[in-house]
């Protein structure tokens, strides 16, 4: 089931690399604790994504990236994910997990995005997780993303 996902997170044919992004109104990343039971990333890294100054799209609030590095994923890597996203949402607007390269604010959960997210939650809802490649790439998918993405366009 999870093969096909394992494969776009070993991007660079040696680890698994976790890419979540977050959205906040503020300009500091929230801290978060990635480690969850026994299953603790390698190494955590944070970017701050800088969009265009002359046409912000979320003018106000900010992009983090955090990218979970992993040797090997964690036993349980959906409820690993799941509660990633529960964590990483307190206190954001809308966070999601996507593969490397799916990040770009033309299209901030919109339908080109979708079948390149796995992931998504807004603060104090339950993830929805797409593992597999027929989810991501089905019209349901499209609308739960598509659902988050209304987080972003109706708050400004």
């Amino acid at each position: 089931m999870l093969d096909d996902l394992f494969v776009a997170l070993r991007w660079d044919a040696v680890n698994v690399m976790v890419s979540v992004f977050v959205v906040v109104d503020s300009d500091t990343a929230p801290e978060v604790d990635f480690a969850v039971g026994p299953a603790v990333p390698d190494a955590v890294r944070v970017f701050a994504l800088q969009e265009d100054e002359e046409a912000p799209v979320l003018a106000g609030s900010a992009v983090f990236e955090y990218d979970l590095t992993f040797e090997a994923p964690p036993a349980d890597f959906a409820g690993y994910l799941a509660e990633v996203l529960r964590r990483v949402a307190v206190g954001a607007r809308v966070a999601w997990l996507g593969f490397e390269g799916s990040f770009h604010f033309d299209d901030l959960l919109g339908e080109v995005a979708a079948p390149n997210l796995y992931g998504v939650v807004r603060p104090g809802g339950t993830p929805v997780l797409a593992l597999t490649r027929e989810e991501r790439r089905g019209p349901a998918w499209l609308e739960v993303v598509r659902r988050h993405g209304r987080e972003l366009r109706y708050r400004r």
